[in-house]
């Protein structure tokens, strides 16, 4: 299967999209420093050139990441069915492009390299997945830290088989009774940066805060509960990633 084509078009698509978006943003930031009444000591160029560096790293980072991990996949895709390589032919160049995009507003290269595996992910997986879910957990991806992730990874690893045999319902005695858990197993979830953490794993729909038990836990425990979302994107990432950031 000819991965590179698809890769390559995926080039054609990044660099056409690379002139008009970065003036842009540098007529953006011009304006906002001139709406405080600030004169920028360096002229537009050079703001230009530093927009065109970023996005310039992050991009060719980001394709290295993907391209490594779809070449030791390269025997798998040559059994992939005519609908799958279809599939790849025309997703795999949107995906990348996508995840561009995404790269562009962060400076983390553990949140471009979560972008590669879910690209990866997509790839394998072939037709049957869920684009829009998988447009989404980029968007998640550049929102959270490994530590965030990791947080979410403890909780599943404690709540997530019996909450898949209710549909990812919360349920409360559960959501207490693994926190009471976790608290006893993991110093970060008896510190103040827990709550911080879940309040935004909460924004983002991957976890939810339930009612505290008072016979279960301490006055300043929050319990969170793992939701669909939450395990559909520590899917996408792979078990492997998520045990190296646990341990």
């Amino acid at each position: 299967m000819a991965i590179d084509d698809e890769i390559d078009a995926a080039r054609v698509q990044i660099e056409y999209g690379k002139a008009s978006v970065a003036p842009k943003v540098v007529t953006t930031i011009l304006k906002g420093l001139a709406a405080v009444g600030v004169t920028p000591a360096k002229p537009a160029a050079f703001l230009m050139k530093k927009v065109f560096e970023q996005r310039e790293d992050n991009t060719l980072y980001l394709l290295e990441a993907t391209i490594s991990k779809l070449r030791r996949l390269e025997e798998q895709f040559r059994t992939f069915s005519a609908s799958h390589k279809q599939f790849v032919e025309e997703q795999l160049p949107r995906l990348l492009v996508e995840a561009v995009s995404k790269a562009e507003r962060t400076g983390s290269k553990e949140r471009i390299e979560r972008l590669s595996l879910i690209i990866v992910h997509t790839v394998v997986e072939g037709p049957s997945a869920d684009l829009e879910t998988v447009d989404e957990m980029m968007r998640v991806t550049v929102g959270i830290s490994d530590v965030d992730i990791s947080v979410l990874a403890q909780i599943y690893s404690v709540q997530g088989q019996e909450l898949a045999r209710t549909g990812f319902l919360p349920e409360m005695n559960l959501a207490n009774r693994t926190w009471k858990d976790l608290q006893t197993a993991f110093p970060i979830f008896r510190s103040s940066e827990i709550h911080s953490i879940c309040a935004k794993l909460q924004s983002l729909g991957l976890v939810t805060q339930v009612p505290r038990i008072a016979t279960t836990l301490d006055l300043t425990s929050i319990p969170y509960a793992v939701l669909r979302k939450g395990a559909e994107y520590l899917e996408l990432l792979g078990k492997s990633y998520t045990a190296t950031i646990i341990g």
